[in-house]
């Protein structure tokens, strides 16, 4: 009854100002991954159909081309800088003899770099997933964890290099999670002259002037691009008219 009251008390001064109190509508969603929306229309009936995955981890944890790959059988290269996580991420596609591997950073030039690492400081937690070329980028994305960084030295090739490494001359879809270094891999790759039908990359980390930029090029290049959550889903022209609905040019105005 007392409660009753109150709410009859509150919602008459609510009224007053032009509000109302209403209950809390819960509902259930189950959101539409636009990701694998799109490789599925990309890959359908595509013999040789082929990615880049670069920050692949170990290939499983929170890995979207994983069940593809198994599926269907791609052709790939995955690209992982930390040693250890890059054996993990070799015996986890043990049965994919298709797939190339390359232990590295991708960065500006050829050689050696420093690459910023998280640790769990009682080895509680799987940070892996937290290493980038820059430092203050990982700081951020480790802000709320209890987490030690530390820097080691790892390869590094630039984009250009990795695929004459490895004879690449098309990709269909190019994928990176690199903490923070993300629009600099996407624009060596159009330097190169390589236009994937799909680019899917971290934007969480990088600046909005560098995210507008990369977006004026990318509309450029033909893609139309959507700005999720976390990242960025690119999408040719021609591929992204039946896709879904991307975002308009409003980004990068």
């Amino acid at each position: 009854m007392i409660v009753s009251k109150i709410k009859s008390l509150v919602q008459k001064g609510l009224g007053r100002c032009g509000y109302r109190l209403s209950p809390i509508k819960r509902r259930m969603e189950a959101p539409i991954d636009f990701l694998e929306l799109a490789l599925i229309q990309a890959s359908t009936d595509r013999p040789g159909f082929s990615f880049v995955q670069i920050g692949a981890n170990d290939g499983i944890k929170d890995d979207p081309l994983r069940r593809f790959v198994l599926k269907h059988h791609w052709r790939g290269l995955l690209v992982e800088p930390q040693r250890r996580v890059f054996e993990s991420l070799k015996q986890n596609y043990a049965c994919e003899p298709q797939l190339c591997f390359e232990n590295a950073a991708i960065g500006d030039v050829d050689g050696v770099a420093k690459l910023h690492v998280a640790d769990s400081p009682d080895g509680s937690a799987n940070l892996t997933v937290f290493a980038s070329l820059k430092k203050d980028a990982l700081q951020r994305a480790v802000h709320d964890f209890d987490a030690e960084t530390r820097s080691i030295e790892v390869p590094c090739l630039s984009v250009r290099s990795l695929f004459r490494k490895h004879g690449i001359e098309s990709v269909d879809v190019l994928l990176t999670d690199v903490q923070g270094y993300d629009v600099e891999i996407v624009d060596q790759f159009l330097d190169c002259g390589v236009k994937p039908q799909i680019i899917h990359f971290e934007h969480c980390h990088s600046t909005r002037a560098a995210l507008e930029k990369l977006y004026r090029r990318l509309l450029k290049e033909g893609y139309r691009f959507s700005e999720l959550e976390f990242d960025t889903l690119c999408l040719l022209s021609q591929l992204g008219e039946g896709v879904a609905n991307p975002a308009s040019a409003r980004e990068a105005a």
